[in-house]
């Protein structure tokens, strides 16, 4: 991941920033993350993401 600011970049004022709404799955659906009680953020926080690579297979 690249953790460096682009040169061409100015940084952002704080007055500036949004929030960033976040949606996952869960039980079926999608839901704000923020909806959640705490032990489902913390189970959030912990999962592991991948990518599957489903090309064409002949």
């Amino acid at each position: 991941m690249h953790n460096q600011q682009d040169s061409k970049t100015a940084p952002v004022k704080s007055e500036q920033k949004v929030p960033c709404e976040v949606y996952s799955r869960i039980v079926g659906y999608l839901r704000p993350t923020r909806n959640w009680n705490e032990g489902k953020q913390e189970e959030f926080k912990e999962r592991q993401t991948f990518q599957l690579d489903i090309g064409n297979k002949k």
